[in-house]
């Protein structure tokens, strides 16, 4: 190949990406990104430690891509970590077909084990299936699920050290009125992880919740107010036959988020929550408070 056209594939190559990218975000498109502190009781990086239960501090962070490729088809990029999952990563498309959405996707978990057990990161994964729908009808009610189907990774399909599993379900539905959205939902997070040839965890977490949202057009920020229950449980083995005795709580919780509109392109928003009672074992100071910002970018609304 000639140095021209060298240089001409390269301009060529160059004009057609960005092409497809002022196609691709030639709708409303969201960069977000957020960080935060989390002290959890149950942590499914204890590895079986003790004392039972201890008090484990987590830098919270998140962040991705959300946009619309037109009025009908969504698409995101999006990764976080937290104490329970660790860190997974996110992406897929959306349907919207009248008052119905659907998505579908894929989720890739990490695990980190491995600077304590001498297996490599590639190991520590595992890959799921990210669906859901939605019914809507604006300004009256919705429904909708979220699930994420495991379906292996690392070495899943030997089932030895190294093997991994997410499991993710969630209900949700509310109703609006005047100004206030009023919602709840169910939610169930499940961990399993083979981490040597002598520890394995067994993890499950679920959450009850409703809300109380406030908002209005006229005004540049929304309040939520959150309440709830949470159950966590985790089991640790020292051999593949015996589940020691697990780290259990149970807490009931309150939470608020607050969302502030700053111009026509930035939102930003702080969410805390904590508990007010524990309802079994001790809760020490299980706490989460994470704030972030959305940039909103291209598009015409």
């Amino acid at each position: 190949m000639t140095r021209r056209r060298f240089f001409f594939s390269i301009l060529l190559c160059a004009a057609f990406l960005s092409a497809g990218a002022e196609a691709l975000f030639a709708q409303p498109s969201y960069i977000y990104a957020a960080g935060g502190i989390e002290n959890k009781t149950i942590d499914t990086l204890r590895l079986g430690r003790t004392p039972d239960y201890f008090s484990s501090y987590w830098l919270h962070y998140a962040g991705g891509v959300e946009g619309e490729f037109n009025k009908n088809y969504t698409y995101k990029f999006t990764f976080q970590s937290d104490p329970f999952w660790q860190t997974t990563f996110n992406t897929g498309i959306g349907i919207k077909m009248g008052f119905l959405s659907i998505k579908l996707g894929v989720q890739i978990g990490l695990h980190d084990f491995s600077t304590e057990y001498a297996f490599t990161a590639i190991e520590f994964w595992n890959i799921g299936i990210d669906t859901g729908a939605r019914f809507e009808l604006p300004g009256i009610f919705f429904l909708g699920f979220d699930v994420v189907l495991d379906i292996g990774g690392g070495n899943w399909v030997t089932n030895k050290p190294g093997s991994a599993h997410r499991q993710f379900l969630r209900f949700a539905g509310g109703f609006w009125l005047p100004h206030i959205l009023i919602s709840g939902g169910y939610m169930q997070r499940d961990y399993d992880a083979i981490v040597s040839d002598i520890l394995a965890i067994r993890a499950g977490q679920t959450r009850v919740y409703g809300n109380i949202e406030f908002f209005a057009k006229t005004v540049p920020f929304q309040i939520m107010l959150e309440a709830g229950k949470v159950d966590q449980l985790a089991n640790y083995t020292s051999d593949s036959s015996l589940w020691a005795k697990p780290d259990e709580t149970s807490y009931m919780y309150v939470g608020t988020t607050v969302t502030v509109d700053i111009g026509r392109r930035f939102v930003w928003y702080v969410k805390m929550e904590a508990p007010i009672t524990g309802l079994r074992a001790p809760i020490f100071n299980e706490f989460s408070a994470i704030s972030g910002i959305r940039v909103r970018f291209n598009g015409n609304r």
